[in-house]
């Protein structure tokens, strides 16, 4: 009893110790807040008006007293709640990083673009990440003229434009006039977005770089010296809550990806029946994977050819399917999947030499931009391939790891499918059998005892 009183006196010093750090914190935090925003007296209106003052303000807290653990308050102002990307409407949710609620990577990015809108004048706004497998940024956010993002801001590979120069030298870049500068150009030419000036921060963690946060104006010289200096202020708050926004994305990838493959394989389980089986596994397939076209190639014996089993197309003309054969006499046929097995992507179908050449007049005709394929392997032996494309972002190592999985579900439905209708095909031929064997034994009239054998 008494080592529990005195457990339960510890825990409450404990506790009252970590209360009066936590004030005292939050004190020194406000006096320098105080110190600086009397130097700087419009950048602090300006900041106020915004609630960019977060990192301070909703770090007034309250203690939950049964865990003795610290959250958000949970009355913040309606610009702090979209910084911190909360998007629940109902009155009694916690604010923040609690479990309950986890920030959306959307939600945040277009709470970070609009909140920065309110300190910095822009036209267009993007954030981009840096995807290390492809060796570029993406856009996942864009505040602005959204017509302008259709088909040309997707991605950006070093050098590529202004993004592409800050990837390639991790520095900031300003330029005041877009025509009169020419040492960097932008991805897109002026008919295309006549903006005429720019402003691109990179975005760093722990010492990594992870995107860019950039504005464009259509005015020449749109920022003041000092505007930039918030902007600046911006990303280095905005870097937190992009990461943890962005973990929390790709944990809620994962947990899909994990429930789309389940459902995969209930599918290639449910039915002997491959047109049915194809059709519901290819959709459930390019779903999964955010791919538009999908291809399934299967090995003909008699023909010694791979030729189309499947083809699921996004506008492309649906008869070229018949069109689909590949024959073991191809030009490069020896490097095909079928033959060596595993699987490969390519962002580049145009010019990727890995692509053998017999395939290169069918990817043009699918209208294929990006293509991932694996071979459909079954007890050591190959017996097609399985091909997507027009991924939005590209394919990577990740997408083929799915695509293995996918492959070895289809391999499995296909010979069992096949081994059914033998079966049934056997059965068949037995019934027939049996009916002309009774035929024979039942008559002694030879017609009768012909014409029954003859349709049997």
């Amino acid at each position: 009893m008494d080592d529990r009183d005195d457990m339960s006196r510890l825990a409450q010093k404990r506790q009252k110790y970590s209360k009066a750090l936590g004030v005292f914190g939050a004190m020194a935090l406000m006096l320098v807040l105080a110190v600086w925003t009397s130097r700087n007296p419009r950048t602090a209106e300006r900041l106020l008006a915004s609630s960019l003052t977060l990192p301070v303000f909703l770090l007034a807290v309250r203690w939950n007293e049964q865990a003795g653990s610290l959250v958000l308050s949970s009355r913040p102002s309606s610009t702090a709640t979209a910084m911190l990307g909360h998007v629940g409407s109902d009155d009694n949710d916690e604010l923040g990083f609690t479990s309950d609620h986890p920030p959306s990577l959307e939600s945040t990015l277009d709470a970070i673009l609009s909140s920065t809108g309110q300190l910095v004048r822009y036209d267009n706004a993007e954030i981009t990440r840096w995807d290390e497998e492809r060796q570029c940024c993406i856009t996942q956010g864009w505040a602005g003229d959204r017509t302008f993002t259709q088909g040309t801001r997707d991605s950006y590979r070093i050098d590529e434009g202004y993004t592409g120069w800050i990837i390639r030298h991790q520095r900031f870049l300003l330029v005041r006039d877009v025509q009169a500068r020419r040492d960097v150009q932008p991805k897109v030419g002026f008919s295309s977005y006549p903006f005429q000036s720019y402003i691109g921060i990179p975005l760093h963690a722990r010492g990594r770089f992870i995107g860019t946060l950039e504005l464009a104006s259509h005015q020449v010289d749109a920022w003041s010296e000092e505007e930039i200096r918030i902007l600046h202020t911006v990303a280095n708050q905005a870097i937190v809550a992009i990461e943890n926004a962005h973990f929390y994305a790709e944990t809620q990838r994962r947990a899909e990806q994990h429930a789309g493959l389940a459902r995969i394989a209930a599918l290639a389980a449910s039915t002997f029946d491959l047109d049915d089986l194809l059709n519901r596994v290819m959709d459930e397939t390019l779903q999964l994977l955010e791919a538009e076209q999908g291809v399934l190639l299967l090995y003909d014996e008699e023909k010694n050819a791979l030729v189309a089993r499947y083809l699921k197309l996004g506008g492309a003309d649906r008869e070229i399917v018949d069109t689909l054969v590949f024959p073991a006499s191809a030009e490069g046929f020896e490097e095909s999947l079928i033959v060596r097995g595993g699987g490969f992507f390519s962002n580049e179908t145009e010019s990727d030499p890995g692509i053998i050449p017999a395939y290169h007049p069918y990817i043009r005709a699918l209208g294929f931009r990006n293509i991932a394929g694996v071979a459909l392997q079954l007890e050591e032996r190959n017996i097609g391939e399985l091909y997507l494309g027009d991924r939005k972002h590209g394919f990577g190592r990740e997408e083929v790891r799915l695509l293995h999985t996918i492959a070895g579900y289809l391999a499995g439905a296909i010979e069992n499918s096949r081994l059914y209708n033998e079966a049934k095909s056997r059965a068949a031929g037995l019934a027939s059998l049996t009916a002309i064997a009774a035929a024979v034994s039942e008559s002694l009239e030879l017609d009768y005892v012909l014409q029954t054998i003859a349709s049997a």
